[in-house]
């Protein structure tokens, strides 16, 4: 069960192949580390109306969202995102879409999502043991990790304040088309 992200299909395949034409026509900045990112490729996209991301832009604003940025990422061999929020640079990143462009002979780079712990039927036992510094069982807190497998063309939703990173890429590389909505 997941209740702090959706894995959605909000492109074709068709419009996977335009990305990746934009993607490798676009110039790049190879970053060692920029702010949660390390050892990675980036490549903005100027045009916010560009006809490739239309289909993300309609979908969040269908969800009562505007458009800030898009931009890609390549996770290459030793890329990663260490754990954070997005609203973390700016609260007024209250959206983001990641959506799959490429994958290629990809091992490691999975996207990680921290999910909700909720009160289940399943939570079973006599006691809970806390540590000193806690204030009590962690209901309703995104403590749950969890690897969100996607397929090229694919995309995970979340809210900008869910925390989540990428795992370190042990060969091979992802091209991912990042939104940020406001």
């Amino acid at each position: 069960m997941n209740s702090n992200y959706s894995i959605e299909t909000i492109i074709t395949e068709q419009d996977r192949k335009e990305l990746k034409k934009l993607f490798d026509n676009l110039s790049f900045m190879n970053l060692q580390q920029g702010c949660h990112l390390f050892n990675i490729e980036r490549r903005d996209v100027k045009d916010e109306k560009n006809v490739y991301t239309e289909k993300i832009r309609k979908y969040g604003e269908s969800k009562g969202y505007q458009l800030q940025q898009n931009y890609f990422l390549k996770y290459r061999e030793n890329s990663f995102t260490r754990v954070h929020a997005d609203d973390c640079h700016s609260d007024s990143v209250k959206l983001t879409i990641v959506t799959v462009v490429e994958t290629q002979d990809l091992i490691g780079g999975e996207c990680l999502v921290f999910d909700e712990y909720q009160k289940t039927l399943d939570n079973r036992g006599d006691y809970i043991m806390l540590s000193g510094d806690d204030n009590g069982v962690p209901y309703g807190k995104n403590i749950i990790p969890v690897f969100v497998k996607l397929n090229c063309g694919q995309s995970v939703v979340y809210d900008g304040g869910v925390e989540h990173g990428v795992t370190r890429v042990e060969q091979g590389h992802r091209v991912v088309l990042v939104s940020w909505f406001n």
